[in-house]
């Protein structure tokens, strides 16, 4: 398996992926992104974004207030002068009020993508949206009494498996406003959607559930671990120590891509950390699932101090994000089946033998 000491550039090159990831204090969408052996980061601005979430063409970010959808446009890319090999176009933007969104994914079935799922930490449970509402709530935890925006439990984290909703990770099983603050620090939980079960407990502010090939990985805040956690048996191990507060997390094949955030306020109460000095900027890091090495890093400006979340783009190593202007104005977007049913029916029904 191939190494990158330290090197950002090289492993994104190697493997012909970029990254994106939400830096929620800063209010800004950052990608990064390598060509030609150098590193590039370009940032976007965004209220306070969170989550991410991904289903081929389609990405969607988590806002402070607001759910932004994305569509990437190949056709637009003819228009612009920029190097670019993504270009993600703004497509629809939902209202949901300040909910405190962190987690994201699209359900999907038979390769087809469903509804976007998403955690509403202050309402303390699973959502999905309808133009008629700020968002549907669809799943609580069992300890969970009411619906009334007071997150109870710190719920965060979702895992999907067989594109539907199965883990989720919160603070504490508290049922309380803000219940999750009170008492020590390793009362969180891993839990299974679908049967309310306790995976794994004990957990130090646990975050950034994901389900990789055959385990469940997350990334434990409270001590900086990169944890894999066996569904079956319920062991739980550490892949890797890492430092700061880690949050935002991405599978690859053989890596997981972790976000390291510096410390801050009651987030930093027992953290151990061997960063000395400590952290003066965000951190991301590429850790090798084989043996928890840090294969590659890459460091941003002090203006980043934390990162919300975590996405590998998969053969896009240049993207873009643009509003619509009159460069985009005529890029449009309608579904492959459709339009090779409509070239279909329109071969079908040309006369066979036209006059001049």
């Amino acid at each position: 398996m191939p190494k990158f000491p330290g090197q950002m550039s090289d492993f994104l090159s190697h493997h012909r992926i970029s990254l994106l990831a939400t830096a929620n204090k800063a209010n800004l969408l950052l990608t990064i992104g390598a060509q030609d052996g150098e590193l590039g980061n370009t940032s976007y601005p965004i209220e306070q974004p969170t989550g991410l979430a991904i289903h081929q063409k389609q990405l969607a970010i988590g806002g402070k207030t607001a759910i932004i959808q994305y569509t990437n446009s190949q056709a637009a890319l003819e228009n612009l002068s920029e190097s670019a090999d993504a270009l993600f176009l703004k497509r629809s933007i939902h209202f949901t009020g300040e909910i405190n969104i962190h987690d994201m994914a699209y359900a999907s079935e038979d390769g087809k993508r469903g509804q976007l799922w998403f955690v509403n930490t202050r309402f303390s449970c699973l959502a999905t949206l309808d133009s008629a509402y700020s968002f549907v709530p669809r799943w609580q935890p069992s300890w969970i009494s009411t619906l009334d925006g007071t997150d109870r439990c710190h719920l965060n984290g979702l895992a999907m498996v067989e594109g539907k909703p199965k883990y989720v990770t919160a603070y504490s099983q508290t049922d309380s406003a803000l219940g999750w603050k009170q008492g020590p620090q390793d009362q969180g939980v891993l839990v299974d959607v679908e049967t309310n079960q306790v995976i794994a407990s004990g957990l130090s502010r646990p975050n950034s559930p994901r389900y990789h090939q055959g385990f469940i990985y997350l990334l434990e805040s409270g001590t900086a671990r990169l944890l894999r956690v066996d569904p079956n048996s319920k062991e739980v191990t550490t892949v890797s120590q890492l430092t700061g507060f880690v949050r935002g997390l991405s599978l690859f094949g053989n890596y997981a891509v972790a976000g390291i955030s510096t410390l801050r306020g009651s987030e930093s109460a027992g953290i151990e950390t061997s960063e000395k000095p400590p952290l003066q900027s965000a951190v991301v890091a590429v850790v090798d699932l084989t043996d928890g090495a840090i294969a590659a890093t890459v460091k941003f400006d002090e203006q980043v101090k934390e990162i919300s979340d975590l996405l590998v783009l998969e053969n896009t190593q240049q993207p873009l994000f643009r509003e619509h202007d009159l460069k985009t104005e005529s890029a449009f977007v309608v579904p492959d089946d459709l339009l090779l049913a409509f070239a279909s029916s329109w071969e079908k029904s040309k006369p066979t033998n036209p006059k001049a």
